[in-house]
């Protein structure tokens, strides 16, 4: 059970898209591996990042697409990170996965940045959150 715990934490909790892997994981299982509590300021966000920019609609659009990217890739590599249990193995498939999502991003026209600033504002904008989340159908 720790070495699964250990190995969720290294596979959610780290890399270029911690934020975004918070955020389909909080989406899914109702609370984000790395800790964090919704809401929660991130380190590298201004203090005023709740009164954020409005972000236009073809913004929302590839993020929304990126997302959903992002998130049918950490609901495939999950299972199979807490099913191993040779963490060199882990450590790679977390590794192939966190590739996956960056190239998911790019391919939906964002930058890594831009993904996790977006990301960051729906922890704290409902309506942002609403916007991207309510209707997943529409592409």
């Amino acid at each position: 059970m720790r070495l699964k715990h250990s190995l969720m934490t290294l596979t959610l909790g780290a890399g270029a898209l911690l934020l975004s892997a918070g955020t389909v994981w909080s989406a899914e299982y109702g609370t984000p591996p790395n800790g964090q509590q919704q809401g929660a300021q991130p380190q590298n966000m201004p203090p005023n990042a709740n009164q954020a920019p409005k972000i236009g609609p073809q913004t929302v659009q590839k993020f929304k697409q990126a997302y959903q990217k992002v998130g049918a890739i950490a609901k495939e590599y999950s299972p199979k990170i807490q099913d191993t249990r040779d963490r060199s193995k882990a450590q790679s498939l977390q590794k192939e996965a966190q590739n996956k999502m960056i190239n998911a991003v790019k391919d939906s026209g964002l930058s890594v940045t831009k993904y996790n600033q977006i990301a960051a504002m729906m922890q704290s904008d409902p309506s942002l959150r609403q916007q991207i989340m309510g209707n997943k159908g529409s592409s």
